[in-house]
């Protein structure tokens, strides 16, 4: 006769506390950043491929140095120190993450908007050799926060399918779309983009309106993530482009 026999093992988990950083272990790795284009997270702390140019000087490598898992907050600080006339500056950029899937969340800049680093939402201050430690209380809270427009989704490199979700359900159908480029708009006459039967893939017909959408030039794209704002629907798709991806920074707006 066998038996089966459940361990429950149980701990007392408390919040971390500022002034120290763990990335989430599936954070390992290659991903696509709808902004910033390719990023690698490695060890514990470690982030490159966000590029901020400040004082002309360029931050290319990161490392996180707290973090609030309360708020899903991690602050971070460029590698490389910016120098403003023989004066060493430190760049921090603070984020609030959510998960969506295993293989990709998003995130809001939690900063005010720099224009002496071409506008990014980073914090440019003087560098103090005497301080080691750094608060997300004091970093993460900014004057003017980001709007729900301003998200970023990251999708890890080769689980892209992994990633699709339903699209939202005002998209689960057949319609006619303008594609508006901020200046003109186009296949105002005629067009067609359809989610179904898939649900979670919009196909546009490029036989009606030939301008490329989304940035897709297979008129294909997955819906990876759908934000809310008042009576309209931001939505976030990534494509594939002849076997590889690119998450595209272009939204749906859908009024409902």
């Amino acid at each position: 006769m066998h038996g089966l026999v459940f361990l429950t093992l149980c701990w007392i988990l408390s919040p971390k506390a500022d002034g120290s950083c763990t990335l989430p272990p599936l954070w390992t790795g290659d991903w696509y950043d709808s902004f910033y284009g390719q990023l690698t997270f490695s060890g514990t702390s470690a982030l490159t491929g966000w590029q901020v140019t400040s004082f002309a000087s360029v931050i290319t490598s990161w490392t996180c140095v707290s973090e609030d898992t309360t708020n899903n907050y991690l602050l971070f600080l460029g590698d490389q120190p910016v120098d403003f006339f023989g004066m060493p500056q430190n760049v921090f950029r603070c984020v609030k993450w959510i998960k969506i899937t295993n293989n990709s969340f998003y995130y809001y800049a939690r900063s005010d908007i720099e224009v002496n680093a071409k506008n990014a939402r980073v914090k440019v201050e003087a560098r103090d050799p005497a301080v080691t430690s750094w608060s997300t209380a004091s970093y993460c809270n900014p004057t003017s926060a980001p709007g729900p427009e301003e998200y970023h989704v990251l999708i890890k490199k080769g689980s892209e399918s992994l990633a699709k979700q339903w699209c939202p359900v005002p998209l689960l159908g057949t319609f006619n779309y303008v594609h508006n480029d901020g200046t003109t708009e186009s296949c105002a006459s005629d067009s067609q983009m359809t989610a179904c039967p898939s649900w979670t893939t919009i196909q546009f017909d490029y036989t009606k309106c030939s301008k490329t959408q989304a940035f897709s030039q297979e008129g294909s794209v997955y819906c990876v993530n759908t934000i809310a704002e008042g009576d309209k629907l931001l939505h976030g798709p990534v494509q594939p482009w002849g076997g590889e991806y690119s998450l595209s920074q272009v939204y749906l707006l859908c009024d409902i």
